[in-house]
Order: structure tokens, then C-alpha cells, then sequence
């Protein structure tokens, strides 16, 4: 899913329009007319669309071009007016934008004076200055720990169309798209830096028309490749496409019936039927599935007879289970989804006792802030934390070297992902490799 550069007619607040788009394909056939989605309010950042500063988050503003015109504006702005708003602000951007030691400890010294006795921040911001300090100082720490070298797993959001709209996606819909010919490149870069495991998504993978041939180019470099899909698309020729080439195929499953699935993935009201399609056909072309559920106030209580649901396909080997991540929502959306932590682990901790079949791994929001190596379809880096900086971007695949972008602060090196792949165990791993 994504929007044009030029759509100047956002979905009105408070409505659930997801209205349609044709897709810019041009292979021809049922592809070219698929319809696809623009995001909608749930998507789209809580802002003041006044503030230049709040633009920032708008999708075709998060970029580093973006960011660095932000930058001068603010250093302009706190050499004429030294407000400790423009100090939060100019730490915030510091931050958010290619961080390292040296702009990490001027954001440190601008929030130690923007936050300091007799500041003038007004109410609203003083939360927010005192938990983007807390992320500074805590990057700035790791900026003095040893690395542990080689990165093993990445993210790549390849695409950025999808036929659904969901209500969890934290994916930066900006409408540049890597061509298929510096993807390649890029993946090569991977490769030469010891990455083991490429995990490709959207949007949805599907729908980019350069995938089958990306993928075979990931194989062929020797990484292990996993491809996340919302198995709308999902056919009997693309299975026979992958079949081999991928460790496993991620498909979502967030709900036992359709009207629990629509209440987070919207679009499609055949979702279900798709997605059990789409496993029947993995275990016919012996393609691994790794079942993702997104887990939220509405569905912790389905997830019981989401088990039994996938305990009927022998192609699932893992169930990941994530706790819904309220990354740039209104409050309101939060009240309306988020599940706290230990209600979330307690019940993750009963289905994997009791269903040890499946594989279940789970992960709720503090183990995965600052863990991704994400590349958007533009081919700048992300990471996600979990306080006011939400989505931090540390470089670009295309102008950094891959020392420059692993070694930047604002990854945890402690994370998964710097010490092995996909952390599921060892007896399904040995499957998805039998598997291959």
C-alpha cells in the first residue's frame, strides 16, 4: 500500500475509507487491474499539520533529504530565537536522522538545557523531551560499547503497495521505490558483509514485479531467504517460483474468523480464505510457513482458536506472535488496541506450552526496540524504538558502507540479530532447512 507524492485529498479523520487505486503495473492481465490501498488516518502520523517541525513524520518529509532541511531550518531557528523548544526540537532531529557520538552528545547537551530548572517547554512537550533524552542517553551508551561485528539478519520492506490496510503497520509509506538493478546491488552488499538471513516484505513483496527475480538473485548470493507476504496474491505459479529458493514464507493470521481479521486488516473480506488457500498451496509445493499474528486488545482472546486453525496445515513450523506497537498512533487508537505486556507474555507463555507443535516464538515491544535492520523501498535504513523517536533512520543501503550503517548507535548490539538468525528452535529450524 502507499500514496502518490502528489494525493492532496487525505481520507477524512474518523472514517474507515481505505479507497482503492489501480496498481502502475505493467505486466498485464489480473495483476495490472488488482486494486490497491492508500493508507488512511491509522496510518498517517498524529500531527499538527501546521507544525514544521510535527511535518517531519509526514511520509514523503521522513526521508534524510528531509531531515537535513529540518536541521538547517532549526539551527537557523536557535541561532535568532534560543527557545527550548527549538532546543527539544533540533535534539529530536539529532536523533532521528543518522545519529552518532558526536550529534548524539549535542542532543544530550540541547535536552539537558531544553529540560533543565526554569525551562520553558511547554507542558506538552516536557514528556517527550525527557523520554527522547532517555533514548539519547541510552544510544549514547551504546555508542561506547564494543560492536559485535557482523549483523546476521535484515529486513527489507521492498515494496511499498499491498492490497490491505492495516491498522498495525509502522511502514513509512513514502512513493520512491529502489529499481530492481540496485536492489540487486544492495543484496550483494549484504552478502559481502557476512549477512546470513534476508527477510523480505512490504507493503507486500508480491505485488512488486521485480520479486521472483530479486529473490532468485538473494538465493544465489547464498543468503537464506524468508518472504513476508499477506498471502492475498499468493498463487500456484508464484509457489512454484519459490519453492526451494525461500526458507520459509510469512503469512498473517490474526484472527480465527474473518470479522476478527477485518477488525486490524481491512480491504479484503476474503482475507481468510486467501491466506488458507495460500497454506494449502505451501504444503502441496513444500514451502515452510511461519505464521505472524499481530496480538492486540481484540484478538488476545481468539488466539486459543487461532491455534487449533493452524494445527491443521503441516506446512506451519512457527507461529511469531508480536505485540501490537503503537508507533505514531493517537491516543485513541492506542486505547483501542494496545494489550499490556504481561497480559501479552502470559498468554503467549500458555499457547506455546500447550501447543509446542507449532513453534511459537513471541516478542512484545521492549525486545524489539532498536533491533531492526530495516530497508525501505527507497533504500534508506530504519530502526524502531519504542519511545517519542519511533522510527530512527540510520543511512542509506546505497551511500553507506555496511561497517557505517551496523556500527551506528541506534542499534542494540545485543539484539538477535547480531548473534544468529531467526530465533526459533532448533528442531524447526532443522525443518526449514530439510525443507529447502
Amino acid at each position: 500500500m502507499g500514496f502518490d507524492r502528489g494525493d492532496t485529498d487525505p481520507t477524512p479523520r474518523g472514517t474507515d475509507d481505505v479507497r482503492p487505486w489501480r496498481s502502475n503495473r505493467s505486466s498485464g492481465g489480473e495483476n495490472s487491474s488488482r486494486l490497491l490501498l492508500r493508507p488512511v488516518d491509522w496510518l498517517r502520523p498524529a500531527m499538527d499539520s501546521e507544525n514544521r517541525f510535527e511535518r517531519r513524520l509526514l511520509f514523503e518529509n521522513f526521508t534524510i533529504a528531509g531531515f537535513k532541511e529540518l536541521r538547517a531550518d532549526l539551527e537557523d531557528e536557535l541561532r535568532r530565537s534560543p527557545t527550548d523548544t527549538a532546543r527539544y526540537q533540533l535534539a529530536t532531529v539529532l536523533a532521528q536522522c543518522m545519529p552518532d557520538q558526536h550529534s548524539l552528545a549535542r542532543a544530550e547537551e540541547l535536552l539537558a538545557g531544553a529540560t533543565g530548572r526554569g525551562n520553558d517547554l511547554p507542558p506538552s512537550l516536557r514528556a517527550a523531551a525527557r523520554d527522547v533524552q532517555r533514548s539519547v542517553r541510552s544510544m549514547l551508551l551504546e555508542s561506547e560499547s564494543p560492536s559485535s561485528g557482523r549483523l546476521a539478519q535484515v529486513n527489507w520492506g521492498i515494496y511499498n503497495r499491498c492490497p490491505l490496510v492495516c491498522v498495525g503497520c509502522y511502514n513509512i509509506f513514502n512513493s520512491d521505490q529502489l529499481s530492481l538493478r540496485e536492489a540487486k546491488a544492495s543484496v550483494e552488499k549484504l552478502a559481502r558483509a557476512g549477512v546470513e538471513e534476508l527477510v523480505i516484505s512490504g507493503g507486500d513483496p508480491l505485488e512488486w514485479e521485480g520479486i521472483l527475480p530479486f529473490v532468485d538473485h538473494a538465493y544465489d548470493c547464498g543468503l537464506d531467504v524468508a518472504l513476508d507476504t499477506v498471502g492475498y496474491s499468493f498463487t500456484a505459479a508464484t509457489a512454484a517460483a519459490l519453492s526451494g529458493k525461500v526458507s520459509y514464507l510469512g503469512l498473517p493470521v490474526d484472527g480465527s474468523g474473518q470479522d476478527m481479521i477485518a477488525d486490524f486488516r481491512k480491504g479484503k473480506n476474503d482475507l481468510l480464505v486467501r491466506v488458507r488457500g495460500a497454506l494449502e498451496l505451501c504444503g502441496e509445493f513444500g514451502i515452510p510457513v511461519k505464521v505472524n499474528t499481530t496480538v492486540t486488545k481484540g484478538n488476545i482472546d481468539d488466539l486459543e482458536d487461532v491455534a487449533q486453525l493452524l494445527c491443521q496445515y503441516e506446512a506451519v513450523v512457527s507461529w511469531s506472535l508480536f505485540q501490537w506497537w503503537d508507533l505514531r498512533r493517537t491516543p485513541a487508537l492506542r486505547e483501542r488496541m494496545h494489550v499490556e505486556r504481561d497480559r501479552f507474555r502470559e498468554r503467549t507463555l500458555r499457547l506455546s506450552l500447550a501447543y509446542p507443535s507449532l513453534g511459537i516464538w513471541s516478542q512484545d515491544v521492549s525486545r524489539r526496540a532498536r533491533t531492526h535492520f530495516f530497508i525501505s523501498a527507497n533504500g534508506e535504513v530504519y530502526t524502531f524504538d519504542s519511545g517519542s523517536l519511533s522510527t530512527i533512520i540510520l543511512g542509506d543501503i546505497r551511500a553507506q558502507s555496511m561497517s557505517e550503517l551496523i556500527g551506528s548507535p541506534a542499534l542494540r548490539k545485543n539484539s538477535p540479530k547480531f548473534s544468529r538468525s531467526f530465533p526459533i528452535p532448533p528442531v524447526v529450524k532443522a525443518t526449514l532447512l530439510a525443507n529447502r
